[in-house]
């Protein structure tokens, strides 16, 4: 019965470790929302590229610094929100200009659709307009009549005060 466990336990590891390498091939376990950047090398490379990245603004959820062929590295960056697309060409212009960055890689970044917000944003407008009319906020004249009223009032008992002395 041992020989059996140890086979069954052998058989499972393995089986583990292939669909390890075939997910790690296909490139199933990387993040949605990953920058990659290509470093030389240099020991002032992975410190170079993430005070240009904390300069850009680029928000930041995670950054692994993995070992690539020869001496270079790679520095992968998991992005906390997606980047607006006209923004991305930008920033890999700015990075490239870093001496320590040879290579931006942005096939796994997610990128908003500007023209989506918009319209999103657009709709909102209209919504929230659509709302003030119907509860008669934007008449500035609604309540006029209410201050104006407590103003007399008020100014009133303050003359009868001031007779009373």
């Amino acid at each position: 019965m041992g020989w059996l466990a140890a086979t069954t336990t052998v058989l499972i590891l393995f089986t583990l470790v292939v669909l390890e390498r075939v997910e790690a091939r296909l490139g199933r376990g990387e993040a949605a929302n990953d920058l990659k950047l290509y470093l030389k090398d240099d020991h002032r490379a992975v410190g170079l590229a993430l005070t240009a990245i904390d300069r850009l603004g680029i928000p930041v959820k995670l950054a692994t610094v993995l070992p690539a062929a020869g001496e270079t590295a790679v520095l992968r960056v998991e992005l906390s929100r997606p980047l607006k697309a006209d923004q991305t060409q930008r920033i890999v212009q700015k990075l490239l200009t870093v001496n320590a960055i040879t290579r931006v890689d942005i096939a796994a970044l997610e990128v908003e659709d500007v023209e989506a917000l918009a319209e999103e944003s657009n709709a909102l407008r209209e919504g929230i307009h659509a709302q003030l009319e119907e509860l008669k906020l934007n008449d500035d004249n609604l309540l006029r009549d209410l201050i104006e009223s407590k103003v007399d009032g008020s100014a009133a008992s303050d003359a009868n005060k001031n007779e009373r002395r």
